[in-house]
């Protein structure tokens, strides 16, 4: 697995988990080891930066991360580090950090102070998946989508990965020989589960993430197994509901060609 999978692989575990949960602790507690600005969080604190650098200190890739607490600590020190790129049109990479101005006109090359951090996932048709800790007025961790250029985009930090290295945990032993049987559909979905969905590589929380989905998103479903459906565009299998919660809304039936 690269590093740069490694993050998306950690921040997947997170998405639709709020502050209230173990998983807010975990993240808290990792910023608190790893200790950046020699400030300690508290589990109430807001935690988009801190969210970032805790899944770096996680991944074993802290000192390629300009880490803190602060999104403007941290551009700061990425333009330190000389990753740092000043440029709202760049096409990210997965691994890189984007930051955010919510004052920004989108009138030329945005340069005001951030507000808002998170990691790139993935890229598709200059669409980005970004994932994110402290999300909306629930603060919830989970995936959103911007265009390259988007308006609010203030710049991006670079690390400088060894896209040759792999990392030492042990490769995923997720059987690849059969997946359960599906049935052939054309139907559209929308995202209504507010922090976004993971994609897998098969219709099972024990496959692989391959990809997130951001709320409000639709795509068309041409497989369906069980409580999961296959897209295309996001190359994997998306969940459609799981007891009670559901996170996909059928919209239609598509026509067949």
């Amino acid at each position: 697995m690269s590093q740069r999978d490694k993050i998306a692989q950690i921040a997947a575990k997170y998405v639709g988990k709020g502050i209230n949960s173990e998983e807010h602790k975990e993240i808290i507690n990792a910023f608190n080891k790893l200790n950046p600005d020699g400030y300690k969080m508290s589990y109430t604190d807001y935690h988009c930066a801190a969210t970032v650098s805790a899944i770096a200190f996680m991944a074993g890739l802290e000192k390629l991360i300009p880490c803190s607490c602060n999104c403007g600590t941290m551009l700061n020190k990425a333009k330190k580090m000389g990753i740092f790129i000043e440029n709202d049109a760049y096409v990210p990479k997965a691994g890189d950090i984007i930051f955010y101005d919510w004052q920004d006109s989108g009138k030329g090359d945005n340069t005001g102070g951030p507000d808002h951090v998170g990691f790139v996932v993935s890229i598709k048709n200059k669409s980005i998946t970004i994932f994110e800790g402290n999300m909306g007025n629930k603060r919830l961790y989970g995936y959103r989508t911007m265009k390259v250029d988007g308006q609010y985009i203030r710049g991006y930090a670079a690390p400088k990965y060894d896209d040759s290295a792999k990392t030492s945990e042990k490769k995923e032993t997720t059987k690849t020989t059969e997946q359960p049987a599906s049935t052939k559909i054309n139907r559209k979905y929308k995202v209504i589960e507010k922090a976004g969905m993971n994609v897998r590589s098969g219709p099972s929380t024990k496959y692989k993430r391959v990809n997130g989905v951001a709320y409000g998103k639709t795509f068309t479903a041409t497989k369906k197994s069980g409580n999961w459906v296959y897209s295309k565009y996001y190359g994997g299998w998306i969940c459609i509901k799981a007891g009670t919660e559901v996170y996909l809304k059928h919209i239609k039936d598509e026509p067949w060609n």
